[in-house]
């Protein structure tokens, strides 16, 4: 059974512009996301993982607001969003992620994401 994570990161010291690089550039991405990430067409990621590539395919993209990934070759519900605003009131960015695990990895699918944006945090600032 599938299970939904969703987690909000803040970022007080960095721009909605830095953190949407960050989220959407291969570059950027293999600082903190996959270990090399390549960019086939404009909507087609290849994430590589111990060497082995993963294609997710951005089925909706909203500049400097949302970016959703859709995994080729999975369950159409396997998928994860990116989503970033910023707080009228303190003026801090948040990261919004929303994944998809099976119900006996969530635990483990949470702590990866946990790590995964605290190497993003080192890399644009928190």
């Amino acid at each position: 059974m599938k299970k939904t994570i969703k987690q909000e990161y803040p970022f007080h010291r960095t721009s909605i512009k830095a953190l949407w690089i960050a989220l959407t550039s291969p570059a950027q991405l293999s600082e903190w996301f996959a270990e090399k990430v390549d960019l086939t067409d404009n909507k087609t990621y290849v994430f590589y993982w111990d060497n082995i590539p993963n294609e997710a395919k951005v089925i909706r993209s909203v500049k400097n607001e949302e970016i959703i990934f859709q995994w080729k070759g999975r369950d159409a519900e396997d998928m994860f969003i990116f989503r970033c605003f910023k707080s009228e009131l303190t003026g801090d960015v948040t990261l919004e992620i929303t994944d998809t695990c099976e119900e006996s990895d969530y635990e483990m699918t949470q702590k990866v994401w946990e790590s995964q944006i605290e190497a993003l945090q080192r890399i644009i600032g928190k």
